[in-house]
């Protein structure tokens, strides 16, 4: 378990990966050796940014979850050739807004798996763009968002598949409640 900024960090795995926080650019490096496998769990109610790199043939799991406050995260995720990640985003009822980007690059044989649950009350904006960039690189993102009140919330996933034989696949449900908004945008490139 480690504390970055604040933020509880708990890593489970028999090989520790690197993590470095870099104050001045108020961002969390954090790199999977190559031949790992473990589970990293994030704690966020401020400002964070972290750029996660899973090394060749590495397994991880990274669970994070927006629990309050006024949220700014931009984050860089990259799966090398033969690598997996899962990435579990849960946010919940007391964030008061959540602005996130995510860029994730997936080289040749890598997997990207996402699950997104949202229930919190009030406004989300959140982009997430997938660059397949490798032969047989593959993804897979899933949400369910709950908009509730007078919520306005945006999920734009983007897939770009920039090289031969990629597959991607995307499933997005929502419910809007009272005077809230709910949109998603899903674009696919080939």
């Amino acid at each position: 378990s480690v504390n970055i900024w604040g933020l509880p960090l708990t890593i489970a795995s028999k090989i520790e990966p690197k993590v470095e926080f870099l104050p001045k650019e108020n961002l969390t490096k954090i790199i999977c050796p190559r031949n790992s496998e473990g589970t990293i769990n994030i704690l966020v109610d401020i400002e964070y940014n972290f750029n996660l790199l899973i090394e060749e043939n590495a397994h991880w799991t990274i669970n994070i979850e927006y629990v309050k406050g006024l949220i700014n995260s931009n984050n860089n995720i990259e799966v090398k050739e033969y690598a997996s990640l899962k990435h579990n985003i849960i946010c919940y009822d007391s964030i008061y807004e959540l602005n996130a980007k995510q860029n994730i690059n997936i080289e040749n044989s890598g997997e990207y798996t996402s699950a997104l649950l949202d229930v919190s009350e009030n406004n989300v904006n959140f982009i997430n763009n997938i660059n397949l960039n490798g032969e047989y690189a593959s993804s897979y993102f899933r949400s369910a968002v709950v908009s509730n009140k007078e919520g306005k919330k945006l999920y734009e996933i983007s897939t770009l598949n920039n090289a031969m034989y990629t597959s991607s696949k995307m499933d997005n449900y929502g419910v809007c409640k009272e005077n809230s908004k709910l949109e998603f945008k899903g674009i696919g490139t080939i």
